[in-house]
């Protein structure tokens, strides 16, 4: 093989075609997205037509992003409670004596249940693919939620999870059988928006997480977005798989709900062998910056009985958020912020 040849595939060598600064970061999509939230879509759209911009965001990103965007109190050090400015022309004090309570100095979790003793790496096999669709016109019509069935029953080691869904009974109770006979060390990292959804499901089959000793179940955000003012928008995780054993992987659009395994159509890729290791190391990243699910309801007594209790739990937890941080004990269903956690 040439010199030329080799220092051409070289990834030492510096790709004149690689994506710059300028490509990955846009100073003035920052400033349309302040305007977007601070002004509105009016001011958003004014903004786009002076900087001769074209829409960036569609309609749905746009209802997104403004349902994200969460206006934390700024805390003065002075005993003041300092409102969020609401245009761009009036600046907040975000000098040192300002406090966003948003970052925890608590330790990451650890994989206390157990974890594939692998060394950074060592060899897994050789690695493999198969996919599997839905339906499928073979054997199995169902074959992306029979194929995560069956690895699911083949776990001896571990089963690590991380999904935006997870309200299918039939996979649930693999997951059950897993932890609770076969003494499998089970972890499941949610989106936090989906966590309501999973903690009904278990009510409504009468399962308690404390019960399920082999099992830790924890939530988990996408990338925070932070605004000058102190906005933070929080993206959703669109992330999906399973590890299994350390050795197994399964991931695609297959979501673990009633819908994907009977009406949608979704594929899973059954990947084995060394490519594993990237999904173990990502697993263990994304564990170390999650946030605890807590399963406890308050007692009858207090729980509100009107019909707007959902409401008022919601807007209790983001008010607490807001004004004291992230704290395990003032959890109602389940801790949505889990930044400043570092990885492992």
């Amino acid at each position: 093989m040439a010199l030329s040849q080799l220092l051409d595939d070289s990834p030492l060598r510096s790709d004149p075609k690689q994506a710059g600064a300028e490509d990955l970061y846009n100073e003035r999509h920052r400033l349309a997205l302040e305007e977007l939230l601070s002004g509105g879509l009016d001011c958003f759209l004014e903004f786009l037509r002076k900087e001769k911009l074209p829409n960036f965001l569609s309609d749905d990103e746009i209802r997104q992003i403004r349902g994200a965007a969460v206006s934390p109190r700024c805390v003065s050090l002075h005993g003041e409670d300092q409102g969020l400015e609401q245009s761009l022309s009036s600046s907040v004090d975000c000098s040192s004596v300002t406090y966003f309570p948003d970052v925890s100095d608590l330790e990451p979790p650890l994989l206390e249940l157990g974890w594939p003793a692998f060394t950074a790496g060592s060899y897994r096999g050789v690695t493999r693919a198969v996919a599997h669709f839905q339906p499928n016109y073979g054997e199995c019509i169902y074959g992306c939620k029979e194929a995560a069935r069956r690895l699911i029953k083949s776990a001896r080691e571990v089963i690590a999870i991380v999904t935006d869904s997870l309200t299918d009974l039939d996979i649930f109770k693999d997951l059950q059988e897993a932890c609770a006979i076969r003494n499998v060390p089970v972890y499941v990292l949610l989106d936090q928006s989906c966590a309501p959804a999973f903690l009904k499901m278990c009510r409504n089959i009468g399962v308690c997480l404390d019960d399920l000793q082999q099992m830790r179940v924890r939530t988990i955000t996408g990338t925070h977005f932070y605004m000058r003012s102190g906005v933070k928008v929080t993206g959703k995780v669109h992330e999906r798989f399973m590890l299994i054993d350390g050795i197994k992987v399964a991931t695609g659009s297959y979501r673990f709900d009633w819908t994907d395994g009977k009406l949608n159509s979704s594929n899973l890729v059954e990947l084995s062998g060394q490519i594993t290791e990237k999904f173990d190391e990502e697993f263990r990243i994304l564990y170390a910056q999650s946030s605890p699910i807590n399963a406890r309801r308050p007692p009858a007594s207090t729980r509100p009985s009107s019909s707007n209790a959902a409401h008022l739990l919601s807007a209790g937890r983001q008010t607490e958020a807001c004004r004291c941080g992230v704290s395990d004990q003032h959890a109602l269903s389940y801790t949505p912020d889990g930044s400043g956690a570092s990885s492992v």
